[in-house]
């Protein structure tokens, strides 16, 4: 788990954010990189209690550094309100995951409940990237789940997937792309 805490998490989170820096995207630079960071404070704590560098830290503390990261994700989420609703409802669900574990911490038994829903998160926020990665291959000529040439003229049949206008290549000719 901390391998890939420290790979997907932090490094793949930090690289993404260093991404949207240079595409001068404030929300995608600090919500990338942040949560990056946060996956490797994570990842650092866990070796470091394994290996009998530290001490475990109090349940009080752990649960105080999570409803920290509760406030910064609420806010985060406010900034979603004119995004999509896939986004938002990422947000939604990590700032109630982060709340309900720091609630589990500080001993209101709403820990595992925080597991669940972080975990429900995960699912939403995997749907997110595929379809903001395939709304992209779309608006690009490309085909949003594979295989379609989009140099294939078809004879005027036009159709309109996410907003974007375009020919359907294989509709009309038998079906061959």
């Amino acid at each position: 788990m901390v391998p890939l805490a420290f790979a997907f998490g932090g490094v793949a989170q930090i690289f993404a954010g260093w991404m949207e820096f240079k595409n001068n995207a404030t929300f995608g630079t600090v919500a990338f990189s942040a949560y990056g960071l946060f996956w490797w404070w994570w990842a650092f704590l866990q070796w470091m209690v394994g290996a009998g560098w530290v001490t475990a830290p109090s349940a009080t503390g752990v649960g105080f550094i999570l409803a920290m990261w509760g406030v910064f994700t609420l806010y985060m989420w406010v900034s979603t309100f004119r995004s999509n609703r896939a986004l938002w409802t990422v947000f939604l669900l990590l700032w109630i995951t982060f709340f309900l574990l720091a609630g589990g911490d500080f001993g209101f038994g709403t820990g595992r409940l925080g597991g669940w829903t972080g975990l429900l998160c995960g699912i939403v926020a995997m749907y997110t990237s595929f379809a903001e990665v395939t709304k992209r291959d779309v608006r690009a000529g490309g085909a949003a789940a594979g295989g379609a040439d989009p140099q294939v003229e078809v004879s005027g049949v036009r159709c309109r997937v996410s907003g974007v206008s375009g020919k359907v290549p294989g509709v009309g000719n038998g079906g061959a792309a």
